[in-house]
């Protein structure tokens, strides 16, 4: 019961709260069914997914490097090639990522906005990198750097981590 303005009480209107409640009940379901629309969601989970260092490619390759493993210049040309190829599709995807792009969309929130553009900037960098550090082991007489290439590997994980932790965000989709 609930006190009224004289001092007296008043009777709850159990019927509202049961009412309230079942709405309540309602949005819930609505919002864990596959009735929601996940179209921006789905976009942004896979663009993030191309984005990601996957364990068996260049990544790979940078851990072999950084641990002093021989790599043969066959091996060289086959991780760059690979990588180089990916290129337009990690474009299109970095596009779908920008915050440009997301920062007034209401579906998203303006953290995740912020974190998918740290992810886009984070990508476009080592990319970068990894590009002229692998070029560079391409010449004649030239070593890795053992260092240098733990370095990026270290950052590669940490940018797949913060995908990780983003995606797991934006998939809204429960138990998958």
């Amino acid at each position: 019961m609930a006190e009224d303005c004289r001092g007296g009480f008043m009777s709850i209107d159990l019927q509202s709260i049961a009412a309230a409640s079942e709405i309540l009940s309602a949005i819930e379901n609505h919002l864990e069914s596959d009735d929601v629309d996940h179209s921006l969601g789905d976009e942004l989970c896979n663009a993030l997914r191309i984005i990601y260092f996957v364990p068996d490619s260049v990544l790979s390759f940078l851990r072999d490097v950084s641990e002093g493993l021989p790599v043969s210049d066959d091996r060289i040309r086959a991780v760059l090639s690979s990588f180089n190829d990916r290129q337009w599709n990690v474009e299109e995807a970095l596009d779908k990522i920008d915050f440009a792009r997301l920062g007034k969309d209401l579906r998203l929130n303006l953290r995740t906005a912020s974190r998918l553009q740290a992810i886009r900037v984070g990508k476009i960098s080592l990319r970068r990198d990894i590009q002229n550090e692998i070029n560079y082991y391409g010449q004649r007489g030239i070593k890795p750097d053992r260092k240098r290439v733990a370095e990026l590997t270290a950052a590669i994980e940490k940018l797949n981590n913060l995908i990780e932790e983003v995606e797991m965000l934006i998939n809204k989709r429960p138990n998958r």
